[in-house]
């Protein structure tokens, strides 16, 4: 199997449905907020320099995209 072969992409991978298996199921701010500082810090931890881009877009729009989790909608 290729993930065998090349462990990066499983991470990737798993980092990846990570951030949407763990945050859709969330029905509070405070819950979906914990998931997402847990998720950063895995990201953190890989070193993945493909992750930059959304590190860098949570960090600066987190406020923004937990507003998902009061009104079901980031465009309030």
């Amino acid at each position: 199997m290729l993930f065998n072969k090349y462990p990066d992409i499983k991470l990737t991978f798993n980092l990846v449905q990570g951030l949407r298996n763990n945050l859709n199921p969330s029905k509070s701010i405070k819950a979906a907020y914990t998931k997402l500082a847990h998720w950063y810090k895995d990201v953190k931890q890989f070193g993945f320099k493909a992750f930059n881009t959304i590190e860098n877009t949570i960090t600066i729009n987190y406020r923004s995209l937990l507003n998902y989790f009061i009104y079901r909608s980031i465009n309030v």
